[in-house]
């Protein structure tokens, strides 16, 4: 919204911002995930009893 950014004083977002951002906000819940598949924990983080 070109009128909120003037409004607000912020510049456009670039690529590489966008990047860093979905990367920041992506990055830990994949790596979450993935370390729950690895070590067969349950939605709330707690192991399985063997």
């Amino acid at each position: 919204m070109p009128g909120l950014r003037g409004l607000l004083g912020i510049a456009p977002l670039g690529p590489a911002d966008v990047a860093v951002t979905l990367g920041a906000g992506v990055l830990p819940y994949s790596v979450n995930s993935a370390l729950r598949r690895r070590y067969g924990s349950d939605q709330r983080g707690h192991r399985h009893p063997d």
